[in-house]
């Protein structure tokens, strides 16, 4: 009689589908042809956006990119909305200069296709840490290749979710 309780609440939680995030159809209607991925707002630091999630959709998808002056009816069109990318002291030393940053990607994705919204995000957010060490330089070094890390990391968290069956 426990090896059947066992049984069922094992077979439950593996079957609460959290494991197939990012797995799912998608949103992207069968009919659409072209991509063209666009960021609305955010700053020079997420300028690389649309070209990492238009690479993520591509691996997934047989569509064409196309710019803005090529948008047909048959383009999907997606739209990186509030981005943003802030750099916030979070630990000091005793001197009470600042020895660890926390960086902070975030912003939400729309889809429209053929004028109407076809799906939209929640806010999507990723950090990571950086540590002080070395001076101003090392610290610039390390935000520069920590923001491409994240920028990446939220290209493939909106695509996946995106995909998601949720």
């Amino acid at each position: 009689m426990m090896l059947r309780v066992f049984g069922i609440l094992l077979l439950a939680l593996t079957s609460c589908g959290y494991h197939l995030v990012g797995q799912g159809e998608g949103v992207i209607p069968k009919s659409a042809t072209q991509l063209w991925v666009v960021s609305v707002g955010g700053g020079d630091a997420n300028r690389l956006l649309p070209i990492l999630v238009r690479r993520s959709l591509l691996q997934r998808e047989h569509l064409t990119w196309v710019s803005d002056d090529n948008i047909s009816d048959t383009t999907v069109e997606i739209r990186l909305e509030n981005m943003s990318e802030a750099l916030v002291a979070t630990a000091f030393d005793a001197a009470g200069l600042a020895s660890q940053y926390r960086l902070t990607v975030s912003g939400s994705a729309r889809m429209v296709y053929r004028g109407k919204e076809v799906w939209h995000s929640d806010a999507i957010a990723v950090g990571g840490d950086i540590f002080a060490a070395g001076g101003v330089v090392a610290i610039e070094s390390q935000r520069a290749e920590m923001g491409q890390r994240l920028r990446q990391q939220w290209a493939d968290l909106m695509v996946r979710q995106m995909y998601s069956t949720f």
